[in-house]
């Protein structure tokens, strides 16, 4: 107690029975399948999720996991997550998942790339309507990067520690004071 809420694949509640508690959307082919669950599927759910992602890249034989899928969907500079969260929001779902299955290889990562910097972070948190200070993702950055230089140097990984504690608790300001204090 209380029973979990156990939601499938679209189109598989059934074969879950009555252990399915709805169904989640996913990345295929491209946009009008989501779309289409969205249109037909979620108004005879209990519960939904709808899924949003930046592209989708079918990477599995270069990567060594066996013969291509066959489709792609393209980044288009941003539009597609635009287009994503827009269904989503249309939609008025009480839940969204941020699909990042395999990442970096399929193409839906959110993390930040060379390529396209931090522009689905900025367009997640736009969509979240995330009012805060100027965003910190540079000197997060910063500090990752700043740990990983002195791995070795618990005196620096304390002054880091506290920087972090900065960031969770949403004062980026003293953040980057004690970033900048360290040579």
């Amino acid at each position: 107690e209380p029973k979990p809420t156990f939601l499938t694949l679209w189109y598989e509640s059934a074969e879950a029975g009555a252990n399915a508690s709805g169904e989640y959307a996913w990345v295929y082919q491209d946009n009008t399948h989501i779309s289409n669950f969205y249109a037909n599927k979620l108004p005879t759910l209990d519960v939904a999720m709808g899924s949003a992602y930046p592209g989708f890249n079918d990477y599995y034989q270069q990567g060594g996991g066996g013969e291509p899928i066959g489709w792609t969907i393209d980044h288009n500079n941003g539009a597609t997550l635009d287009a994503t969260l827009a269904m989503a929001q249309s939609a008025n779902l009480k839940y969204l998942q941020l699909v990042t299955w395999n990442d970096f290889g399929e193409g839906t990562m959110f993390e930040p790339t060379v390529e396209f910097g931090y522009t689905y972070l900025d367009k997640v948190k736009a969509f979240a309507g995330v009012q805060s200070a100027p965003v910190a993702f540079a000197e997060i950055t910063k500090l990752y990067n700043l740990r990983k230089q002195y791995k070795s140097n618990s005196s620096v990984q304390a002054k880091l520690n506290k920087a972090f504690g900065y960031f969770v608790s949403m004062q980026p300001a003293k953040a980057v004071e004690v970033l900048n204090g360290i040579n």
